[in-house]
Formats: C-alpha cells, structure tokens, sequence
C-alpha cells in the first residue's frame, strides 16, 4: 500500500506544478488582453515598432553577408533586398501608425469588395423574386458601410481588432482559470477518494493478520 501512497503523492505533486503553471499563463493573458484593450493604440504602435525593428536586423543581416561574401547575383540581391528592408524598417519604426494604416485600409478594401458582392447577390435574387432578398442586400449595405469606414478610419479599425484580440486574451485566461480549478478539485476528489479506499484496504489487511 505504501508503493500506492507514494504514487498518489507524486501525482498530486505534478497536478500542482501543472496548475500553478497554467495559472501563471492564464494571468499573463488576461493582463496582456487587458493592456491591448485598455491601450490599443499604444499596444498598435509597439507591435509596429517591433516589426519595424525585425525588419532593420534583417535588412542588417543581408548586408552584412553580402559583406563576406561578394561573389554571385545572389549577394548583390542580397544587398539590394537589405537596403530595402533597412529603409522600410527605419521608416515603420519612425512611423508605426502608417503600416496599421496600411493593413487596415487593405483590409476595409476587402470588406467593401464582400460588401458589394453581397449587394449585386441581393439585386440579382430580388430580380428572380427571391423571398427576403432584402436581407442580403441590408447585410450588404451594412459591410460596405464598415469597409468604408475602414478605408477612411483606418485606425479606428486598427485599435477595435487590437481591443477584439484583447477581449479575446481575457476570456481565454478566466475560462483557463475556471477549468484548470475544475480540474484540480476533480482530481482532488479522486485522490481523496482512492485514499480512502487505501486506508480501508489497510484496516482489512491488519484485522486479518
């Protein structure tokens, strides 16, 4: 029995380091949604300024191997492509908000074409006399008008997918939480109740001895 206890109390001791570190991570992503949703334009502005950053080391790192080694196209393209990206990435870096202006209007740019297409759907299916065909042609209208506001608001658009994302965070790690504890007291209910029936079996063994 005593070989059974020992296994018990090293399985506990495992489920406690998993629940500590899935508590950990669950608090990290609720801090973190909580600082993309409270801050969204800065959070947008150090996520550009990283990527902007990324960007000048690799253009670094081309120029430097085009450096050592001069030989072949490949080291003049090199070269070239790490310009380029050195360029762009100081020129995000200085101005982060352009490239989620970039995205964003690209993005409105998509949803006004989906919007359109759902509005010719809803004229072609009201010209078959197609029941409710007014209802494709309001969700139309209605992700038109959201393309639009992206293509001239971009940063509005910007900082509600970073808030969304957020949001996101914040409920991933609450619902971390509620099923990691859950699971803990489930566990701790079965490790009580083997327990128990260890120390039965114990009685039984010495009555009978």
């Amino acid at each position: 029995m005593s070989a059974v206890n020992e296994l018990e109390k090293d399985v506990m001791k495992k489920l406690r380091k998993i629940t500590a570190s899935k508590i950990c991570g669950s608090v990290l992503s609720i801090a973190f949604g909580l600082i993309l949703l409270v801050w969204s334009n800065a959070a947008i502005t150090v996520i550009c300024k990283i990527f902007g950053a990324f960007l000048v080391i690799g253009g670094v790192v081309l120029i430097v191997s085009f450096l050592i080694d001069r030989e072949g196209i490949r080291s003049i393209l090199s070269v070239i492509g790490g310009a380029i990206a050195v360029v762009l990435g100081m020129y995000i870096f200085m101005k982060p908000e352009t490239l989620a202006k970039f995205f964003a209007v690209i993005l409105g740019v998509i949803i006004l074409i989906n919007g359109i297409i759902d509005i010719k759907e809803a004229i072609t299916m009201a010209q078959r006399h197609y029941s409710k065909w007014y209802v494709s042609l309001i969700i139309g209208i209605v992700i038109s008008v959201l393309g639009l506001l992206a293509i001239f608001r971009p940063m509005g658009l910007a900082n509600l997918i970073v808030a969304f994302l957020g949001v996101v965070l914040i409920l991933n790690g609450i619902f971390d939480i509620v099923v990691t504890g859950s699971s803990n007291r489930a566990a701790k209910d079965l490790y009580q109740a083997v327990h128990a029936v260890d120390t039965v079996g114990q009685e039984v063994d010495e009555e009978k001895n």
